[in-house]
């Protein structure tokens, strides 16, 4: 006898190949019964005809407009009334969805509001980049000057002010939706 032949006639090898037998089968099996039956769910069953799907909408870009002077008129207040935390009911009024993060009047009024505060007395104020104006939303950059007590000069603070658009027609108005301080890069210089 030849070691094939005996390898064929052991009792081992026939257990196997009538166990691997049974496995291919059973396999072939459940490969019909999900061929012909699928997934039954009526919620993914495939429909007959499938319809295309819609084209993608395409967001329209808005067009570049001058920066609005109602714009730059609440920026400022917002500067002199939350920055500050003065008259917060003033700044109530001009302040965002953003500003506001689900504020209460009552809790806004209390002065624990997300607007990064200037406490030293401020000099002055201006605009002196306009990042993006379209009609309905603007991004500027603001330096407040302000000048610490007892220094003698004083000091810039950069800040980042989000403004939006709010309502139509007569009761479409400006309000500031985000206000957060200019942070430089840290450069690291290569040797």
């Amino acid at each position: 006898m030849t070691a094939l032949s005996t390898t064929l006639s052991s009792h081992r090898f026939t257990r196997r190949l009538f166990l691997c037998s049974v496995l291919v089968l059973l396999a072939g099996v459940i490969a019909v019964l999900v061929t012909v039956f699928g997934n039954t769910s009526p919620n993914t069953a495939p429909s007959p005809n499938p319809s295309p799907a819609p084209p993608a909408r395409v967001a329209k870009p808005q067009p570049s407009v001058a920066l609005a002077a109602e714009a730059k008129h609440v920026a400022g207040t917002f500067i002199q009334t939350a920055v500050v935390r003065k008259n917060l009911a003033e700044a109530w009024k001009i302040s965002g969805p953003g500003i506001r993060q689900g504020l209460t009047r009552s809790q806004f009024l209390s002065g624990n509001i997300a607007v990064v505060p200037i406490v030293e007395p401020i000099v002055g104020a201006t605009i002196f980049k306009t990042d993006y104006s379209h009609p309905t939303a603007a991004q500027v950059e603001v330096a407040v000057l302000v000048k610490p007590a007892g220094a003698k000069q004083g000091q810039v603070k950069l800040f980042y002010a989000g403004l939006r658009r709010l309502g139509r027609g007569a009761a479409a108005h400006w309000v500031v939706n985000s206000w957060a301080p200019w942070v430089p890069l840290a450069v690291r210089a290569t040797p």
